[in-house]
This record gives structure tokens, sequence and C-alpha cells, in this order.
């Protein structure tokens, strides 16, 4: 049995780009939506990894 989990990461960089007042305030700003992309990403996982332990432990109840 094999799963897999599979997590994006999508910033508009443009965005950020635009939306900040030189070079120094758009890495800023970066870092900041990386963070809460990394934040995001930590709670995906533990919750698809959850799904996929609920699913193996019934597999194997089932085998034995």
């Amino acid at each position: 049995m094999k799963r897999k989990i599979e997590l994006t990461v999508e910033i508009n960089i443009e965005e950020i780009a635009k939306g900040s007042e030189g070079r120094r305030d758009a890495f800023s700003l970066l870092n900041k939506r990386l963070r809460k992309e990394r934040e995001d990403l930590e709670r995906e996982f533990e919750s698809k990894f959850e799904e996929i332990r609920s699913d193996y432990r019934l597999a194997l109840e089932s085998e034995l």
C-alpha cells in the first residue's frame, strides 16, 4: 500500500513587487508570506498524514 501527499505553495510575486515600497520591503513581505505558507503546509500535512494513518490502520485491521 502506498499513499502520496502533495503540497503546493503559491505566491504571487508580481503582487508583492507592485505592493511594496522598495527592494527591502518586497523581500520582507515575501518572507512573511513564505512563513504563512509554511505554517499552512504544516497544518495541511498533519491533517493528510492523520488520514493516511487511519487508512493504514484500517487496512492492517482487515488483514488481521
